[in-house]
């Protein structure tokens, strides 16, 4: 496991899973171990149009194994983000958490499958493995947390699953995910069937 930190999608469209978030932290053996988690919620309200790639703020970060101040920071940014717009700024906070702890051996990013990464372009400059667990409806996984994973080789996990070797997976190529089977298309990994 090494030196991770923790980037956590925080907008309005992770509120439902919010609860399995936070007993993941504090149920997961390093977690808090570790010590370092970031909140992201897409530019603490800055109205869409003043949001720019790679500058849109709303990183809240907590540098704690104390389970209560790193849920006082997430609840912290949630209140001070609805996100607005959908695509979130994912990269801005990896840059971010790099620049913050510059020996990190990985990132686990907890984001909103249903989200675009609206910074995709920025993702030369994440320089280690960024492993991504994935909340919401996983009929199609989305191609941004594929490219994400796969060009920083990352793993992706759902809540029960993990899918590694994304940087070997070609298009039209097809996958096992816990217990359904995904072929790669240009939109994303698509569900194909169940055992």
């Amino acid at each position: 496991e090494g030196k991770y930190a923790v980037l956590v999608d925080v907008t309005g469209s992770m509120t439902p899973y919010t609860a399995q978030v936070m007993l993941w932290m504090k149920h997961s053996k390093t977690c808090l171990e570790n010590g370092r988690m970031v909140f992201f919620n897409d530019g603490n309200e800055t109205p869409d149009m003043l949001k720019r790639i790679g500058y849109a703020g709303g990183l809240h970060f907590a540098e704690s194994h104390a389970f209560d101040t790193v849920y006082k920071t997430m609840k912290t940014a949630m209140r001070r983000g609805d996100g607005g717009d959908i695509p979130e700024n994912n990269i801005e906070a990896l840059i971010a958490a790099q620049k913050r702890w510059p020996n990190l051996d990985s990132f686990i990013m907890i984001a909103d499958n249903n989200a675009a990464i609206k910074d995709i372009s920025l993702i030369k400059q994440v320089t280690v493995p960024v492993n991504i667990i994935l909340c919401g409806d996983l009929q199609k996984i989305h191609p941004n947390y594929v490219e994400l994973a796969a060009k920083t080789n990352g793993r992706i996990y759902t809540i029960d699953a993990e899918v590694s070797n994304l940087n070997k997976l070609k298009l039209g190529g097809n996958i096992d995910i816990g217990k359904s089977v995904y072929e790669y298309r240009k939109e994303g990994l698509i569900k194909v069937f169940d055992y």
